[in-house]
């Protein structure tokens, strides 16, 4: 996985993630691709046929059919869907709020980020991030 596509994909997710926070608190799933040519950096927006009142899993499945979508066109070399979730820690049972990061990469690379973050006086901090798990699969599933 080129280390430089995914630090920019886990910055750009992480500073649009906090501006939404900032102003409205909260955010709902973006998604970013890098397309082949050029290497350049786009966000994916789903195609929402005026569907207002759609949960985050139905905005993340529509992100992911956008992907499809768009591929044939684009030729994306990397994505990643990003979404506000709550991580509850299997030691301590303590939730703890997380932007998180689902990475895939043409070259095989395929992760989830998870940004521990809090909100005070309307700026969001971070604590460091970790990786688990690998729950977009976008490449190896066009293959299959």
């Amino acid at each position: 996985m080129s280390e430089y596509i995914k630090n920019k994909l886990i910055k750009d997710c992480k500073t649009i993630a906090a501006k939404l926070m900032e102003e409205y608190g909260e955010f709902f799933p973006f998604a970013l691709g890098v397309i082949r040519e050029d290497e350049t950096f786009v966000d994916v927006m789903p195609d929402d046929e005026g569907e207002d009142d759609l949960t985050n899993a139905e905005i993340v499945k529509e992100l992911e059919e956008t992907f499809d979508e768009l591929h044939p066109e684009y030729d994306f070399i990397a994505v990643c869907i990003c979404q506000d979730v709550i991580v509850t820690d299997d030691d301590t049972n303590e939730n703890t709020d997380c932007i998180e990061i689902r990475l895939d990469m043409i070259d095989g690379g395929s992760t989830n980020v998870y940004v521990p973050y809090t909100i005070t006086k309307d700026k969001v901090s971070y604590k460091p991030e970790y990786e688990e798990g690998n729950s977009f699969n976008f490449f190896s599933n066009l293959a299959g």
